[in-house]
């Protein structure tokens, strides 16, 4: 037998028994439930951030937002390019480049983000005279951050812009390396056939936490028998 079915056979009836599985059973929903909705108030300012760039992705691609990040940044590069590759040319490495390091820093912002959220009550304990609680402070990180990945985004395009060779085609990706993958860490999908592996030992480990000799169940029903 084991530990638990020893446990079980000295307490009593199976209805006991079930009584008490529910009330734990309520009692983790419940837990369960207030972590959802901690969780659904943290991702609100993440979504609009990210609504916010899905909506900057659609004008791009549609040809609806030109920055014209080269001709402000470097008037006399400009000049130069506009001779050999025409504003369509230097129009489409814009477009190019946008979406090449809209997608780079948001992947690293939503990383920064799990990063942030899961330390944020040491932040805000670390500051001891501040006002803001942990959401606020958790919310006000985010904006920052996404201000400062806007500017990284158009001094990166610019730089490239003023490096690379801009055509008629605008610029060779693939030439340049530049080439990456488009998705973030948030819906790329481990296309490894090993990526399953582990689920057997997690089974195992949740089976062990329940039922196992210090599992939930178990030390409930030793403290009760202790009784």
């Amino acid at each position: 037998m084991t530990p638990l079915e020893r446990i079980k056979a000295e307490i009593g009836t199976k209805r006991k028994r079930l009584n008490t599985i529910r009330r734990i059973q309520r009692s983790i929903e419940g837990e369960a439930a207030t972590a959802r909705y901690t969780l659904n108030r943290y991702s609100t300012i993440t979504e609009k951030q990210r609504s916010r760039i899905t909506d900057m992705r659609v004008e791009i691609l549609s040809g609806e937002r030109y920055f014209a990040i080269l001709e402000n940044g470097n008037p006399d590069k400009f000049d130069e390019v506009i001779l050999q590759a025409g504003i369509n040319g230097i129009k489409r490495a814009e477009q190019q480049l946008a979406l090449y390091y809209i997608n780079k820093h948001w992947a690293e912002c939503l990383d920064t983000f799990d990063t942030v959220r899961r330390n944020i009550h040491f932040t805000v304990i670390g500051k001891l005279l501040t006002q803001r609680g942990p959401l606020e402070e958790y919310n006000s990180i985010v904006v920052d951050l996404c201000e400062k990945m806007s500017g990284n985004i158009k001094q990166d395009i610019l730089s490239k812009m003023e490096a690379l060779k801009i055509t008629r085609d605008g610029i060779d990706m693939d030439e340049a390396g530049l080439r990456g993958r488009t998705t973030t860490w948030t819906y790329a999908v481990d296309e490894s056939p090993f990526q399953f592996n582990a689920l057997r030992g997690i089974a195992k480990e949740f089976w062990d936490s329940i039922s196992g000799e210090n599992g939930i169940l178990t030390n409930h029903y030793r403290k009760k028998l202790d009784r």
